[in-house]
């Protein structure tokens, strides 16, 4: 059930980048850098989904070529 907010309640917008780095074995990013794992609330099957999409882009995606 969805919660509802009061008019006068004031919620912070947050933008989180969805996007994978060489190296990096999170995949959400910040505005000013790389998130830390656990700064948001985020299910353990959708963590556990983000990072082996992370661990799959290091395995399979080299920045030098062959």
């Amino acid at each position: 059930m969805a919660r509802r907010l009061e008019h006068n309640v004031s919620v912070p917008r947050v933008s989180v980048k969805l996007t994978n780095d060489y190296g990096a074995d999170w995949p959400l990013w910040r505005h000013d850098g790389l998130a830390d794992e656990g700064e948001w609330p985020i299910s353990p099957q959708l963590s556990s989904r983000l990072k082996a999409w992370a661990a799959h882009f290091n395995a399979h995606f080299h920045y030098e070529p062959f």
